[in-house]
């Protein structure tokens, strides 16, 4: 009898198994959603399932998801079998390209021409590619710009000839970037720096006193959907942004690619696709391979090139590897 009454207890004093549910379908789609927008349903399943621990069945987790569908906050989609998103991660996709929308066009020039023809005075060494960049980017009237280039044509320089146009018309300079990393190379080019997301923790702007601010955003690949949607849904009137990134490189560990669904939904892009730090012309052609997703190619060149060195014993190739990272850690 004392052990029937326990076991009674115990059941009393558990959730409700309605309450488990929602709990276990809540947690996988939170889960998923924190690495990506578009979520498997048999993956949500799946961890629905681990977390809920033997305690719900499949159909009352297939039956909460349903639910979920029905009342919108779950949305199937079309393009694949099986895929689902959130509406919240709609809403800040929808969002950001709302604010794109509500900019394009609207705006003066960045700069006077006055000003545009002064910095490529100033700048004379930037190629074509760079000037045409440059001049594209300082003549834009979009609040929300890009700038796409690859890797070694010279970004850095073109944003030195873009930041002394805009500050010699008034405008705050201000970087940032999704890593510590980027936004320390960004710095080179002569602005204040500082990662997104102490950006967006902090809450606040950075032009006090200062009645125009120009954000530049680094590897804009890096970010998330949400971050993107926070600093967007922030800006005032008189703060432009130049999102800079590749499409081809490395997207966001988190949820979203926003750069790309921008340039998809028509923001202006100016484009630098000229390699310059590679002086070796055979160098050069293998790493334009490279930027052009042509992996195996590039490869095949380097060898040719005999840039190319394999070391079989895994001890002898660590150690090799340790030494050159020794040698320049920062590069």
């Amino acid at each position: 009898v004392r052990q029937a009454q326990e076991r009674t207890e115990g059941i009393a004093q558990q959730p409700d198994r309605t309450d488990r549910t929602r709990e276990a379908i809540g947690y996988a789609i939170e889960r998923g959603s924190e690495r990506s927008a578009v979520l498997d349903e048999r993956q949500v399943m799946r961890d629905a399932l681990n977390h809920a621990q033997g305690q719900v069945k499949v159909e009352s987790l297939r039956a909460d998801l349903a639910r979920r569908v029905e009342q919108g906050e779950v949305i199937r989609l079309e393009r694949g079998a099986h895929k689902i998103t959130t509406r919240e991660a709609q809403e800040q996709e929808r969002g950001i390209l709302r604010k794109l929308a509500e900019g394009q066009g609207r705006e003066q020039p960045l700069v006077s021409q006055e000003t545009q023809q002064q910095a490529i005075k100033n700048h004379a060494h930037l190629s074509e590619s760079q000037g045409q960049a440059v001049k594209q980017i300082l003549n834009s009237c979009n609040q929300l710009q890009g700038l796409e280039g690859v890797a070694g044509a010279g970004k850095t320089t073109s944003l030195v000839a873009i930041r002394e146009a805009a500050e010699r018309e008034g405008y705050k300079v201000h970087g940032l970037a999704p890593t510590s990393r980027a936004a320390q190379k960004l710095g080179e080019a002569g602005m204040e720096t500082e990662t997104l997301q102490k950006h967006l923790a902090r809450g606040e702007g950075v032009h006090d006193g200062v009645a125009k601010c120009l954000y530049v955003i680094d590897e804009t690949s890096l970010a998330s959907t949400k971050q993107v949607y926070e600093f967007v849904s922030r800006l005032s009137s008189n703060e432009r942004v130049l999102f800079v990134g590749d499409t081809r490189q490395h997207e966001a560990v988190e949820a979203g690619r926003p750069f790309a669904q921008l340039k998809e939904a028509g923001m202006e892009m100016a484009a630098l696709d000229e390699i310059r730090r590679q002086k070796d012309p055979e160098l050069k052609a293998a790493v334009e391979q490279l930027a052009r997703g042509e992996v195996k190619e590039a490869v095949q060149s380097l060898a040719i090139q005999n840039r190319v060195v394999e070391i079989g014993d895994a001890g002898a190739r660590f150690e090799r590897m340790a030494a050159e990272y020794s040698k320049a850690p920062e590069n």
